[in-house]
This record gives C-alpha cells, structure tokens and sequence, in this order.
C-alpha cells in the first residue's frame, strides 16, 4: 500500500505487480487492496495504467467470483476505451484470462461487447492484435459465440485497409477453421480470400499468408467446391511474381492434391510447373517443384506421374545448381517407392541412359548419383559404368568410385567388380 501511494511512478507500477501475490495472504485489508488495484487501473500516469491492464486479468484470478463481475468488468469497459492504444491492446490479453473465469451467457453479456469494441478500434495496432489474439479468444469464448459474432469481426478484418492486419488476419484464420461452420467458411470467409488473391495491388507478405490460407481452406470445404473454387486461384497464385508466394503455393500443392484428386492436374497447371522447372531464376522455385512431382504421385499414384509429371520431375538432371540435383537425386527413392522396381526398368533407367549420353559431366555426376540409388542388375549397371571409368572429367571418375563402394554395401557385385 505505501508503495501504492508513492509519488514515483515506478514504485506505483511495482505495487501492480504485487497485488495478485499479495491479495489472497491480505486477510481483513483484502477490500483495501482491492479497491487501491482498481484506483492504478485509473490513473492519469500511462505507464501505471499499462501496469494495471497487464496484471487485471491474473488479479481476477485471484479475487472473487462477484467482484469479477462487479468491478473486474466495468475496470475493462473503462480501459478498452482508453486514449493510449498500448493499453487498449494490452486489454485483449487479459480478457482472454477473464474469459475462463466466466460462463459461456456471462462472457456473452459482458466480455464479447468489449471484445468487439476492440476488433473495431480506431488505431490498426489494436486490430492487428485482436486478428493475432483471434484464435486464443474463439478458443476462450466458445464456438457458439465465435459462430455468431466474432467470426464477423475477422471477416472484416481480413478486408482491412492495413495490409499488416489483412496478413495476420489471414495467418489466424487458418488455424481456426474447424471451429466454423463449413458454410459460414464458404460464404464469409472465402470470397474475402479470393478478392485478397485477386487483388494485384496487395504487397507479397498479404498473398504469401493467402496462399497458405487457399491451401488450408481445401481440406475443410472439401473436393467439389475445392476443384470449382480453387483451381483458378491457385494458377493465379502460382504466376505471382514474387519467389515465396509461388514457393508457398508450389509447397501445398500436394496436400491441394490430396483433396482435388487428379483435377487438379490440368494441362495448364503443367505447363506452369514446367516453365517454373526450367526456366524459374531462383533455383528454390525449381526445387520445390522437383519435391512437388514426387509428393503428390504418394498421394494421385503412378498414373499422374506418367502421364503428367515425369517430364517434370526429370528436369532436375540438368540443372545448373547442385542443391536441385540433390534433392531430385534424394526424392528417387520415395518415388520408387511409389511406382516400383518395374517403372525403374522401364522408364528410369533409359531415361537416364539417354541424358548421360547428352549432358555435361555435372549431369553426368547426377547421373550416377541417381543410379546409387537403384536395385538395378549387374548387366543393367555395366554400361554406363563403363563409359563413366573411361570418362575425359576426372570428377566423373571419382564419383563412380565412390557410388560403387556404396552400392556394393547393399549387394553383392561381384561380377561387376571382375
């Protein structure tokens, strides 16, 4: 209490943070305390106000259920409007806290007029922080009251002037989704989406978080109105200028896939992934494709990679960084997994053949890493690995050196090694 009354601000401030420990040990000078913390929630100084609001929601914990209600809440109307916006965020925070102290009709009555005072405060900050707060108080007050009434208010948020709060509204949104009603997803939440995917004046960070909010959005609204809805909007985000737009798209595409089926897999949609595999500057873009080919065959199976993808996925032999040649290199193995041992024969082996014959000793060098990773016969092996020990790049040599020690731990080569 004299800390409490002191002139020096801090001193105030400190009094705040003792309050909580202080109030259930207080005995007969509980109301003293009680009142004294409701008094700093007021004052004229900010900083003791910042105090206050940052400790309301633990000192409600702490005090009794009729004091919650009748000086708890009325302190928050109060602060909610404060002029500081640093303290009308701070009021989100310590909500959320209340909010679990309270009935699902008290929290109606009185929590959620405050919380949407707040989703539509005046100050972009204070938005900001309800649409990143937003999963924590949907969570906190029920799927009923989220279903009715602050579902609207990250609606809204999400056409936001501020592309700062249309970003984190977007990031929030996903992760909530399974408290929503699938209709009220398709009829309030989408079509913001889509305009937000549409628009072209939207700064990369906005159509980054929209790209991961598409590719969420599919599996709860399902294959049908993915395949009608979506399709467009993921050929819109895939020509996208930006690298980490494309490269978050290209990345969900297999679990777009998993939903939409082999839909999905348009001619349109192939030439785009092709043109990215080739002909995309940064090399991250071709090596997420490469990954893409190999993740949605798991899911749409060796058809579609046939049929579609194959060329694709082979242009990884030929790339000019070695990072893509790897992780292609790397990826053979779940793709064998996928297609099998006759695929190998019949397709991948040829294939290979035929580039090692054509290429420059890099993609000669990936080459045989690929082959490390075959179960191919001794007879299938002999010949390029006779072209490779007779090579004019001494690189090419040592490679080969080094991939047969490795396939020799797995068989027995020994006809090769005659």
């Amino acid at each position: 209490m004299k800390l409490a009354a002191a002139e020096n601000f801090s001193a105030r401030v400190s009094a705040c943070a003792l309050m909580t420990g202080a109030y259930p040990r207080a005995g007969a000078s509980k109301e003293k305390l009680r009142n004294k913390f409701f008094e700093l929630s007021h004052e004229e100084t900010p900083m003791v106000r910042r105090a206050a609001v940052v400790e309301v929601g633990k000192f409600a914990k702490v005090i009794e259920k009729n004091f919650v209600l009748s000086d708890v809440i009325p302190d928050f109307k109060q602060l909610a409007q404060d002029e500081q916006e640093q303290v009308r965020i701070l009021c989100l925070d310590s909500l959320i806290d209340v909010t679990r102290l309270l009935s699902k009709e008290e929290n109606k009555l009185h929590i959620l007029p405050i919380v949407l005072l707040l989703g539509d405060d005046k100050s972009w900050k204070v938005r900001y922080h309800f649409a990143a707060k937003y999963p924590s108080l949907a969570d906190a007050l029920g799927r009923d009251i989220n279903e009715n009434s602050l579902v609207q208010t990250i609606a809204q948020l999400l056409k936001d002037p501020e592309a700062d709060v249309k970003s984190i509204a977007l990031a929030s949104i996903r992760s909530t989704y399974g408290s929503i009603t699938r209709d009220r997803v398709q009829n309030l939440i989408f079509p913001t989406i889509q305009s937000i995917v549409e628009d072209t004046s939207l700064p990369p960070k906005v159509k980054k978080n929209a790209a991961e909010a598409v590719i969420d959005i599919a599996s709860f609204l399902g294959r049908d109105f993915s395949s009608a809805k979506l399709t467009p909007l993921i050929s819109s985000l895939l020509n996208e200028e930006n690298v980490d737009v494309k490269l978050t798209i290209i990345k969900g595409l297999h679990k777009l896939a998993e939903v939409i089926g082999a839909e999905l897999i348009s001619p349109a949609l192939c030439q785009l992934l092709n043109n990215t595999s080739k002909n995309a500057p940064q090399w991250r873009l071709r090596e997420a494709v490469n990954s893409a080919c190999v993740d949605i065959t798991k899911h749409l199976g060796d058809e579609i990679f046939t049929r579609s993808l194959q060329d694709i996925y082979f242009n990884f032999l030929s790339d000019p960084i070695s990072e893509v040649r790897v992780n292609g290199t790397q990826k053979l193995s779940d793709l064998i997994s996928v297609l099998g041992d006759d695929w190998v024969s019949a397709e991948l082996y040829p294939k290979l053949q035929d580039i090692y014959h054509q290429r420059n000793s890099l993609t000669r060098i990936t080459v045989l890493h690929a082959l490390s990773r075959l179960n191919l016969s001794v007879d299938q092996l002999s010949t390029i690995v006779y072209f490779a020990a007779k090579d004019n790049v001494a690189n090419v040599r040592l490679v080969l050196c080094k991939i047969m020690k490795e396939i020799s731990l797995r068989a027995d080569i020994s006809g090769l090694k005659k």
